[in-house]
């Protein structure tokens, strides 16, 4: 079968593709973050976590409420997890950051 794209929806997708970019670069804000443990974050806990071990899953978290006070927040975390083992299932990645000091929101 040979599929063909219409100057139309070509444009369509063309429009589309910019809008999305466009969009994507703006800063959003609005935050929900702060771990205190939460059971050490697999995959900020859910995301089904994910290949739910069996090889693979590191996690970083940080967070530091109030010491010294000044601009406090902060937060990051970072994960990874994997497993597939032929597609049964698995994978994973999470990057967060959340500042919420004195305009870093």
């Amino acid at each position: 079968m040979v599929y063909s794209i219409k100057k139309k929806d070509l444009k369509y997708l063309t429009m589309t593709i910019l809008l999305l970019g466009l969009l994507g670069n703006s800063r959003l804000m609005g935050q929900d973050v702060s771990f205190s443990q939460v059971y050490s974050s697999p995959l900020y806990l859910s995301p089904s976590f994910a290949g739910f071990t069996s090889g693979g899953r590191l996690a970083l978290n940080y967070r530091d409420q109030w010491p010294g006070v000044a601009n406090t927040f902060r937060t990051y975390a970072f994960s990874y997890d994997e497993y597939l083992s032929g597609y049964n299932s698995g994978v994973g990645l999470l990057f967060l950051r959340d500042d919420q000091g004195v305009d870093n929101w």
